[in-house]
């Protein structure tokens, strides 16, 4: 019986590599033509999430835009085909994200100004505009504070259990909600909370100019308009705009507690 499933394994993990070399095979340029779109929005001012909703969204783009990405149309009647399109979207994804954090982390180490940090994290012919520099500072600050996060407590019964941290990802969408939420308060109406939003990344950016010594040339401070932006990073914006998040009821908690190995949980 084991062995029986452990064969049928077997087989639909490689039906599942034929597939996913075919895709590459029949259409070389989809992997890159969607990296490219998955940067849009990921490098995007104003992306309200960079992992809950992340894949959702981009796949609900890849669907309305098949063609263009070099995909034929039946391949999302297919569950077979659709699925090694979600695990290349999935892999694109991560592989962005994971280079994005890097370059967070390579900046706080060489102490690089916000404006050389800008220029360094935008890819594919984007251009950092000043509504860049306010969200970079933030997730900047995201990086430090992460790294701050306990692993460890003291427990009721008085033992040192450890604590699981949010991945880097889930903690700045957790911040990020929880500026929204804070925006909102005392029922502020859509200009307001865009204000209160606008006051918060304008005064973290100030932080940053203070901690990061600015040696930046000129040229890195230059905003360029938005006539001079890529499709790509013209449509990323665009998709964040219409990304919905749930700002409903309480941020995410923060930590998970984990019992050390051989303590009762």
């Amino acid at each position: 019986m084991l062995v029986d499933l452990k064969i049928h394994q077997f087989h639909n993990e490689n039906d599942i590599l034929k597939r996913f070399f075919r895709i590459y095979s029949d259409h070389p340029d989809f992997a890159l033509r969607l990296r490219h779109r998955i940067a849009g929005l990921l490098l995007a001012a104003n992306t309200p999430a960079y992992l809950n909703g992340f894949l959702t969204y981009i796949l609900e783009h890849v669907n309305k835009h098949l063609e263009e990405l070099g995909l034929p149309t039946f391949c999302k009647d297919d569950p077979a085909y659709w699925q090694i399109v979600k695990t290349i979207a999935a892999h694109e994804i991560a592989q962005l994200r994971s280079a994005f954090r890097g370059r967070l982390d390579l900046s706080i180490k060489n102490n690089t100004d916000i404006y050389g940090l800008a220029a360094q994290v935008m890819m594919y012919d984007m251009k950092a505009k000043k509504e860049h520099w306010g969200r970079l500072a933030f997730l900047r600050h995201c990086a430090v504070t992460w790294e701050t996060l306990p692993t460890s407590k003291i427990n009721e019964q008085g033992k040192k259990v450890k604590v699981k941290r949010p991945s880097f990802w889930a903690y700045v969408d957790s911040e990020l909600k929880n500026i929204r939420i804070a925006s909102a308060a005392n029922n502020a109406d859509e200009e307001t909370r865009k204000e209160n939003q606008a006051s918060f990344f304008k005064a973290i950016l100030n932080a940053d100019l203070k901690t990061y010594t600015t040696s930046s040339g000129e040229y890195a401070r230059v905003y360029r308009p938005g006539d001079l932006l890529t499709r790509n990073q013209r449509l990323g914006e665009d998709i964040a705009a219409a990304f919905d998040v749930d700002d409903t009821g309480a941020p995410p908690k923060a930590m998970e507690e984990v019992a050390e190995p051989g303590e009762d949980e």
